[in-house]
């Protein structure tokens, strides 16, 4: 009969769904007339990656979780609070450090709560505020060793559930008093969620003819050539080709195509928290450049997973999303990844994979040993091993040297010296790339990065293309007033060491950081193909076929081929001339459907 629910308060000029400082609190109760009531309090959102409050009635109070922040580069606080159901007197009825979750059960006689990824289960203090719930003054157990995540408890609040990965795990809790340690992994019931959905095919039958086919490897260029797509591929690239019968031919002489540009270090700032948009903009932006497969090395897992699951469904549209979901985190934090051995480190990254990582980020771990056991961990799973070296020279060749996939970011130096391009060269053999380099030049290290020499040269605010669907509001908050004009860019230099490595045999990715979604990864490809660094083929060879590489998709991604996946921009002009010319788009065909 009573209903307590969260809606946005409103006021926020911005189009994401956790931009407002707060939500609303509201207690409706159901009488003859249907439902009636309004707001009593007012109830803190949890950041733009957290997940929204839930809310708990017992006794006649709502109940619900604030974040409460710690002391300088200290853990926060989880605080469970209450109000009666008109509002009025707000208490603090728990407390416990450390934490990013807290769940009660339904009557209230325990609590659950998870710690560095884990479900922990403790008897409730009744509301005795300052009790140590963590420190042995009530009873209280771990009862996961990978992850315990999404925790809930079944009505009679006789069990609680939490999810690992398709798992949704459920274990009685009898008297907390009678458990140890041993037992937490004992009568856990499994249920798999076994939810498979097709992957979204067109039926696209087309034939691109008169195009002039632009490679990035390399090789020949094709002139007047037919490209076929059945589907989702490419059927046959042919010179002179005819159309098949029952295709529908689109004319494009005079036309340049090329493989969809490639980010494999992209982030969307996925800004929803758990609140799912019915579709992103940002990758409707990302869409309209030709910006066709995103690797986003931070992200929060929630989202971008099921994100990335629904468009490869055709809920909405957007780029194929590869993620390593939230970084491997070494510092301090609600969420980091605390790493005291090889196994803790084994666990973390299969915590990741369990959710739908490719990849994992490390981040901020300080010891080389434990960064060590990440690469040991990601090779013996089969998951890309990332880091970021944080502006710090020494860390990143370290990473080299203990067989990281790939730094992220720039070197912190530039230029830099036969030394440091040498030993980076040296990482690759016959069999494997050795650790690539993805330098987001954008936001380089060491002096002004790319995007402010962007800013200065393009006029950003009136570009039709990137206003079709990026939010007005936010680009001119962006891009009207910048801080800086300048000559001396720093990024130039740090592209020219790239385009050297690139030709040693280090392999070189575009990473456009986020910056400005769309536009932003030509940026970067033109910032890559700059004053004295890569031609301008060499440059879209970064943006393409060695993103593939990246991500082990080269035999579908990266070229314009018979077998491929059907991703290509078309330009109408040729880009080898200027590379400026790669935003005159003309069509972007995405997993074959032209837009």
């Amino acid at each position: 009969r009573t209903l307590a629910v969260l809606r946005g308060a409103g006021g926020s000029t911005s189009p994401d769904l956790s931009a407002a400082p707060w939500y609303e609190l509201w207690v409706l109760t159901r009488g003859r007339r249907g439902w009636a009531g309004g707001p009593v309090a007012t109830v803190d959102t949890r950041g733009s990656s957290a997940r929204a409050p839930r809310l708990t009635i017992h006794q006649g109070r709502v109940f619900f979780m604030e974040d409460r922040s710690g002391e300088a580069r200290s853990p926060g606080t989880a605080a469970l609070v209450s109000v009666r159901l008109d509002g009025s007197d707000k208490r603090t009825d728990l407390e416990v450090p450390g934490v990013d979750e807290l769940v009660p059960s339904p009557d209230f006689s325990r609590v659950a709560w998870r710690e560095n990824h884990q479900l922990h289960v403790a008897a409730m203090p009744h509301f005795t505020p300052g009790l140590d719930i963590k420190g042995g003054e009530v009873p209280s157990i771990q009862l996961t060793e990978v992850v315990g995540d999404w925790l809930g408890w079944t009505p009679d609040g006789s069990a609680v559930t939490w999810v690992e990965g398709d798992q949704l795990k459920r274990r009685p809790v009898p008297d907390l008093a009678e458990l140890d340690e041993g037992e937490a992994a004992e009568g856990v019931e499994s249920i798999e969620v076994g939810l498979q959905l097709p992957a979204a095919v067109p039926k696209t039958h087309l034939a691109l003819t008169g195009l002039t086919i632009l490679p990035v490897d390399g090789g020949e260029v094709l002139e007047d050539a037919t490209v076929v797509i059945r589907g989702n591929r490419i059927a046959s690239v042919e010179v002179g080709g005819a159309v098949p019968a029952g295709a529908e031919e689109l004319p494009l002489d005079g036309h340049f195509a090329l493989p969809g540009l490639i980010d494999v270090h992209g982030h969307l700032h996925h800004t929803s928290g758990d609140i799912l948009p019915e579709q992103e903009w940002r990758y409707q932006v990302a869409l309209d450049f030709g910006n066709t497969t995103i690797h986003d090395p931070s992200a929060p897992s929630d989202t971008v997973f099921t994100q990335a699951e629904r468009v490869v469904a055709g809920f909405e549209e957007g780029p194929r999303i590869h993620s390593t979901g939230g970084v491997l985190y070494g510092a301090l934090s609600n969420e980091g990844a605390p790493t005291t051995d090889a196994d803790a480190a084994r666990k973390h990254v299969a915590r990741l994979q369990g959710m739908g990582a490719t990849s994992v980020k490390v981040y901020q771990q300080s010891r080389r040993d434990e960064r060590q056991w990440y690469v040991a961990a990601c090779n013996e799973l089969g998951v890309l091993c990332v880091a970021e070296g944080g502006g710090d020279l020494w860390m990143n060749l370290g990473m080299v040297a203990d067989g990281f996939q790939a730094i992220e970011h720039a070197l912190p130096i530039a230029p830099v010296y036969e030394d440091v391009k040498a030993f980076m060269a040296a990482s690759h053999t016959e069999d494997s790339w050795g650790t690539a380099y993805t330098p987001t030049l954008l936001v380089a290290y060491g002096g002004l990065s790319g995007e402010n020499f962007f800013h200065q040269r393009d006029d950003v605010v009136h570009d039709a293309r990137l206003l079709q669907h990026h939010p007005r509001r936010l680009l001119d908050r962006k891009a009207w007033r910048r801080p800086i004009w300048a000559r001396d860019f720093n990024h130039q230099q740090t592209a020219r060491d790239a385009a050297e490595m690139a030709r040693r045999g280090v392999l070189v990715t575009l990473g456009g950081h986020g910056q400005l979604q769309g536009l932003g990864v030509h940026w970067e490809l033109q910032a890559l193909g700059g004053p004295g660094a890569m031609a301008p083929m060499e440059a879209w060879m970064a943006g393409s076929l060695a993103g593939a590489r990246y991500l082990g998709r080269e035999g579908e991604l990266g070229q314009v081929a018979a077998g491929q996946l059907a991703d290509l921009i078309i330009l109408g002009t040729d880009p080898r001339e200027d590379l400026e010319r790669s935003t005159d788009i003309v069509h972007v065909l995405h997993n074959g459907t032209l837009r």
